[in-house]
């Protein structure tokens, strides 16, 4: 199986026009086919999107998740195709474990599960992410895959900005999200909140540098950087750091690492 293949069928495009509608590049201004969810979207720049409307409130914001139609539902299947989310699970993932995926997007490491298990398993995922295309696609594919399988998606609001979760989890992922939150210090206390003893979490955080955010990543996310990467710091040991992903797990009481860093999964 492809990593486009989904694409194909849900955008009824070809091999190479989903190939061709992932990639990035500066200046670029592709033709996003509509769906049954979405409008089509072509001619601007992901930053023109952005400028197209007043984006001052949190509310606008969000709202260009929606204005860019299908953009990062061809994007986000392209750059982290290679990510080893099977190696994940292998290492990370008890049998009944507990997955959330915030942010989620296009669902990429849920998918993963729901290709390989089906419904044949006892995970249980929760999935995160504001109303856009790309989540509309993403929830496709899980039901497609795992058509019996009890996923909890929730979505955030400009008046709903910490989710109220049922449940505590084992495994978070927080991949490409951080830097897009106009909250993510009260976003991540929540986390943590409901995590299990041992929990794993992955996350990325773009640094911007002297530039400073734009467009997208919020300027509200760059205020919060540091009170929230400390929380984590304080919550957290820092297993692993591959190039800015990095695999942090749940302090036990007593502040004690609790698996190695030569764990296969690091080799």
């Amino acid at each position: 199986m492809n990593w486009y293949d989904d694409l194909c069928d849900y955008y009824n495009v070809s091999a190479e026009e989903a190939i061709s509608l992932s990639e990035r590049s500066s200046g670029r201004k592709p033709s996003f086919p509509g769906s049954a969810t979405c409008e089509p979207v072509s001619g601007k720049t992901w930053e023109e999107l952005w400028h197209d409307k007043s984006r001052e409130t949190i509310e606008q914001k969000i709202d260009f998740y929606k204005d860019i139609g299908a953009w990062q539902s061809f994007r986000q299947c392209n750059y982290r195709k290679d990510f080893p989310y099977d190696q994940i699970y292998r290492n990370f993932c008890k049998q009944d474990a507990s997955i959330l995926e915030y942010g989620c997007g296009v669902a990429p490491m849920s998918t993963f599960a729901a290709k390989a298990i089906g419904d044949n398993h006892q995970l249980k995922f929760t999935l995160v992410e504001v109303p856009c295309e790309h989540y509309e696609f993403g929830k496709w594919r899980l039901k497609k895959y795992a058509p019996n399988t009890d996923f909890n998606f929730i979505e955030i609001t400009h008046d709903s900005l910490v989710p109220s979760f049922s449940r505590n989890f084992d495994l978070v992922c927080m991949m490409d999200v951080l830097e897009h939150l106009p909250n993510p210090y009260d976003v991540m206390k929540n986390i943590i909140d409901h995590c299990n003893p041992g929990s794993i979490l992955i996350e990325t955080w773009v640094d911007h540098g002297d530039d400073g955010p734009g467009e997208s990543d919020l300027e509200e996310a760059e205020a919060e950087r540091e009170v929230t990467q400390n929380l984590i710091k304080e919550k957290f040991n820092l297993v692993y750091d591959a190039g800015g992903i990095r695999f942090h797990q749940l302090k036990t009481l007593n502040n004690t690492l609790q698996f190695s860093s030569n764990n296969q999964f690091f080799k």
